[in-house]
């Protein structure tokens, strides 16, 4: 099959998820929450924080699995809210800047140095294209990270769940960045994720890839055309495809 274009998932296959970085950021945006919450009058113990938010990634998850869709950085804060049963909060606008400033703060590592190279050869020959389902960092600011990295302006279209108003596996995700469907054989997808990244590239007719090195599941029968440990092991995958 003639590959013309190539897709990444952002994290845990250009980026790590969990780094230390992640830890870092994880403990200043209780803070930030807390603070926030104390000039309206309102105190929690840490411990109480820490169960709401773990609640609220339950809700956020449940959404994600079940509807397609991921909940934007202001609806996670509201659901979080209604666990803590603060009062609704009109604009949060200064709020979310300041949570989501934190990936530039402490920002993300590549998943491999290899991708400084590899990227930019990749884009002389083929259309790259980010799709990725978001969380509290919207694709706004992931594409900031990708700018600070010297990468952005490789990439030729984005899918971020945030924007597109749904996640992998939905259709939409990959036909988004595409702008035909008749260009969806020529598409090869990397990502580590088996229900939402090969589900979702399979079951409309693209090429798939699970890069595994950040997640490890197993290989259940999404049907990856090949699973891959290294960036390093990616051209060599990639003449396969081709033949």
């Amino acid at each position: 099959m003639k590959i013309k274009f190539i897709s990444f998932d952002f994290w845990n296959t250009l980026f790590e998820g969990k780094g230390p970085d992640h830890d870092i950021r994880e403990n200043k945006r209780l803070t930030i929450i807390n603070n926030f919450l104390e000039t309206l009058g309102y105190n929690f113990d840490k411990k109480t924080l820490i169960q709401k938010t773990n609640e609220t990634w339950e809700y956020f998850v449940d959404i994600w699995e079940n509807e397609e869709r991921t909940l934007t950085t202001k609806e996670i804060l509201q659901h979080l809210f209604s666990k803590l049963k603060v009062e609704e909060i009109k604009n949060l606008d200064h709020l979310i800047k300041k949570i989501s400033n934190l990936i530039l703060k402490y920002p993300p590592s590549l998943t491999e140095d290899i991708l400084y190279d590899l990227i930019p050869r990749l884009s002389k020959n083929y259309k790259l294209f980010i799709i990725s389902d978001t969380a509290l960092t919207s694709g706004k600011y992931l594409k900031n990270i990708l700018a600070n990295h010297n990468l952005l302006k490789y990439f030729d279209n984005f899918s971020f769940s945030d924007e597109i108003g749904r996640s992998k596996p939905h259709r939409l995700m990959f036909l988004n960045v595409l702008g035909n469907s008749k260009n969806i054989k020529h598409l090869l997808h990397i990502g580590d994720i088996g229900r939402t990244d090969i589900k979702g590239a399979k079951k409309i007719g693209a090429s798939a890839i699970r890069y595994k090195m950040y997640n490890d599941e197993p290989l259940s029968s999404y049907n990856a055309d090949f699973v891959m440990k290294s960036w390093e092991d990616f051209p060599e995958l990639l003449d396969k495809i081709q033949k």
